[in-house]
């Protein structure tokens, strides 16, 4: 018999999941060389080169603006790069220094004489170069989300040499500039990569006017947001005004990556720079006045420049004030305007339009960008053990700022993923600015139920079948939720009869009979009512209950938690180093449990699936306490014995057909209790062949299905039989000091030649090893010693061929 491979391989990629991200590429809108000494009242405008440097006798700086209305306004910048291609460098130390300038300018007529003002720290620095035409790359990305989001206006850049100001022996950066027509893509460019997030705009909810010279009256409802001190009139006043707005619809937990307050301007006049400072006590707009008591912080305070002019408007930056607000690390009473020197004299005013307004678009307002936080809707389907049917699960992402990778602790990348088998599968979301959420949801299947006491099973009930009433009859499951791992039991009620029908659901750590005081975590469902037991002991009730409520038990950090539908009913602390399984009591004849499902994984399982071998012919399954004859054609779980992780297994797979050909697999069961290391032991050309995963003869499935498929059988001599260890009795080694105790034999060795069997400790340390092939090995070490208990490994050698693997002793 032949047996053909479907090897399938797994291409692992990022998914992601939205909207791609835009990207555009602008060039200066304008640039120009400023240079002093002789030449500070001249315009270069127009040259083809940019310049930053010291020639001996003058300096020149280089000015650069990119016209960004093609980008959103509060637009998430995730990338921005500021390309500059060298032309002439020049000079010892050609470092160069980038600062943002803070004042317009015009291309055609700023000079050094008039050119604007620039901050004196440096945002980057162009290194030494001793290259004439060395490009240089800068990341923009900060600049251009300060341009974007209002924190600073853009009013582009200045290149100034490192030591402008200072003399020095000549040296200069030169870069191709807009003007530059011989080859444009020489020119500068800013390359933008951006997203769009949530954009709120929001007025102000309240707002009023406090007077020093009116201390008892209200302003509330006055027209002018305003701080001011005027001395030269007969009663000299002093105002100070409040304002606060809601946060709008922003939802809580959002990352705020803009928020501004827009004023417009009305009569501004004298030395008015002022200070916003955080309200901490609540107010009144209608009873608020200069002598009620209000509390303030300083902590934070935003410096406002004095006006320019008498209607200059104002954009203030308060995205601190807001994501404060918005997290609770502080109540939102709103802010407080006052003049930042209230001891000058003569009129002194900035004033604003307020919400009282009669121009309504001059009112005040906030506009705030924001990226919501992720959030998940997650599903899954459940795995049927019926029919072999794999589970699958499904988020659907939304928040954050897309597109979204996903990463699940399987190692599927995308937001739908399919043929998995029960238990709990975490996920990780990352989003375009790197916001990571992390959650798990379970994939379930239906309970297995063993140890039945006066019970039976129809399809995915459980029955009681006791005639006597009392709690005669139970069962628990074959599934365990294992050391330290998290996992939940569902039961979604069905029945619309609750009478005469006591029965108990709970999670146990043994099966100590059909009784209730050994279920340690337990829901009565008593009649129409629910409630909780532990150790036979009640809790609490909980209150009746109906059909198409859920009820759940949950093991998840550190607790048990029982839950009804969404709502958590009780925690308790539980020692997680401990296995569950589930458990199951009844009281009345007739009273069932339907449809109960587990996250719960640790049972080995095995699925034969024979569906696409062509010829119909039985085939037998032995090992594991396995032993059953099959029809080919069909796919069939076997359910093993429980075993220890890191064990080995042997099956022995006879195909019946013509010359019996028998096919031996044998796997390792890995920590996590399923398949690994398959191997299929099997005749080619004559020889005993161990051959590995990647073999063309089965395929395994989700870790625990094998699946074999037939090609052409002519060519295999009959009658093989394989090399292959086997313990006598099981898988343990027992001795009971009467020499009756397991041992391990090796068969298939009768044609062999070459040939030894040797066993080591975990230690690479020989115990045992002999040449017969008729000599077993009795559990004993070269002194007549029984080994200790542990794990053990051993190694045969057949005519060059090796086979290895782990066993298990224990007394």
């Amino acid at each position: 018999m032949n047996i053909k491979n479907l090897i399938i391989i797994l291409f692992f990629f990022s998914a992601y999941i939205g909207k791609a991200q835009t990207v555009d590429t602008l060039y200066p809108n304008k640039d120009a060389n400023i240079k002093s000494g002789l030449y500070s009242g001249n315009n270069y405008g127009s040259e083809t080169a940019i310049n930053a440097g010291y020639n001996g006798s003058y300096y020149t700086r280089a000015l650069m603006e990119f016209d960004l209305s093609d980008i959103p306004d509060y637009a998430i910048v995730t990338e921005a790069k500021l390309d500059l291609y060298g032309y002439n460098h020049s000079g010892n130390n050609n470092t160069v220094y980038i600062r943002r300038v803070t004042d317009s300018w015009t291309e055609g007529s700023v000079t050094w004489t008039n050119q604007p003002a620039a901050l004196a720290t440096n945002y980057d620095t162009l290194e030494h170069t001793g290259t004439s035409t060395t490009n240089f790359e800068v990341d923009f990305t900060d600049m251009v989300n300060g341009w974007k989001n209002y924190e600073y206006l853009n009013y582009g850049i200045i290149l100034r040499w490192y030591n402008d100001g200072s003399g020095g022996s000549a040296s200069a950066k030169s870069f191709y500039s807009s003007d530059y027509s011989a080859d444009t893509t020489k020119r500068p460019r800013l390359i933008i990569t951006y997203v769009v997030p949530e954009v709120d705009t929001i007025y102000p909810d309240k707002d009023a006017m406090i007077n020093s010279a009116a201390p008892t009256t209200n302003y509330g409802s006055y027209s002018y947001f305003t701080a001011a001190r005027v001395t030269n009139i007969k009663v000299p006043y002093t105002y100070r005004s409040l304002i606060q707005t809601t946060l709008g619809n922003v939802p809580s937990g959002s990352k705020i990556i803009a928020a501004n307050l827009y004023l417009d301007g009305v009569t501004h006049a004298g030395s008015n720079a002022s200070y916003l400072k955080r309200i901490t006590g609540s107010w009144d707009e209608t009873t608020i006045t200069w002598n009620t008591i209000l509390s303030t912080t300083t902590t934070g305070q935003i410096s406002i420049p004095a006006s320019t002019s008498s209607s200059q408007n104002y954009i203030v930056w308060v995205k601190d004030f807001f994501q404060g607000w918005l997290d609770g690390d502080y109540s939102n009473n709103g802010l407080y305007l006052y003049l930042q020197d209230e001891s000058v004299t003569g009129a002194n005013a900035l004033q604003f339009a307020s919400s009282d307004y009669a121009t309504q678009s001059m009112r005040p307002f906030i506009i705030v960008s924001y990226v919501p936080p992720i959030s998940i809707t997650s599903s899954s389907t459940s795995v049927n053990l019926a029919d072999t049917t794999t589970g699958g699960a499904e988020i659907d992402i939304s928040g954050g700022i897309s597109p979204y990778e996903i990463l699940w602790s399987n190692g599927d990348t995308a937001d739908s993923i399919s043929n998995l088998w029960s238990g709990q599968y975490h996920f990780t979301i990352t989003d375009v600015l790197d916001t990571v959420y992390y959650d798990s949801l379970y994939v379930l299947n239906d309970a297995v139920w063993t140890n039945l006491t006066s019970a039976e099973i129809n399809s995915d009930t459980i029955v009681s079948t006791d005639h006597a009433t009392g709690w005669n009859s139970g069962a628990s499951s074959r599934n365990r939720l294992k050391t330290n791992e998290e996992g939940l039991v569902k039961y979604k009620v069905i029945e619309s009869n609750y009478s005469s029908v006591d029965r108990y659901l709970g999670l146990a750590e043994i099966d100590d009979g059909p009784g209730t005081a050994n279920i340690d975590y337990a829901i009565f469902f008593d009649n129409d009512k629910a409630k909780i037991y532990e150790n036979g002991s009640l809790i609490s009730n909980t209150g009746t209950y109906t059909v198409n409520d859920i009820f759940y038990l949950k093991r998840e950090s550190g607790k048990i938690r029982y839950y009804k539908n969404t709502t958590m009913l009780r925690e308790v602390s539980t020692d997680v180093s401990k296995e569950l399984i589930i458990d199951v009591s009844f009281y009345n004849t007739g009273s069932y449990f339907a449809n109960i499902e587990s996250s719960f994984t640790d049972f080995p399982l095995l699925s034969i699936n024979t569906s696409s071998i062509e010829n119909i012919y039985d085939y037998h399954v032995i090992g594991n306490g396995i032993d059953e004859t099959l029809t080919c054609g069909t796919k069939e779980i076997f359910w093993m014995d429980r075993i220890l992780p890191d064990s080995t297994e042997i099956f022995d797979i006879e195909m019946f057909e013509e010359g019996e050909d028998t096919v031996f697999f044998k796997f390792d069961m890995n920590s996590d209790y399923v398949i690994s290391d398959l191997r299929i032991l099997i005749d080619s050309a004559g020889i005993i062949d161990t051959i590995y995963v990647d073999s063309s003869f089965f395929q395994i499935i989700n870790n625990s299905e094998l699946a074999l498929y037939q090609d052409d059988t002519s060519d295999l001599k009959e009658n093989i039989i394989p090399i292959y260890p086997l313990l006598e009795s099981g898988l343990l080694l027992s001795p009971n000091g009467d020499s009756n105790y397991d041992t391990m034999v090796v068969f298939g060795t009768e044609d062999v030649t070459d040939y030894s069997f040797t066993v080591f400790d975990m230690e690479d340390n020989t115990i045992f090893t002999t040449t017969n092939k008729s000599q077993s090995w009795n559990g004993r070490d070269g002194s007549q010693q029984l080994v200790d208990p542990g794990t053990y490994k051993f190694e045969i050698e057949a005519d060059n061929q090796v086979m290895t693997g782990l066993f298990l002793v224990e007394y």
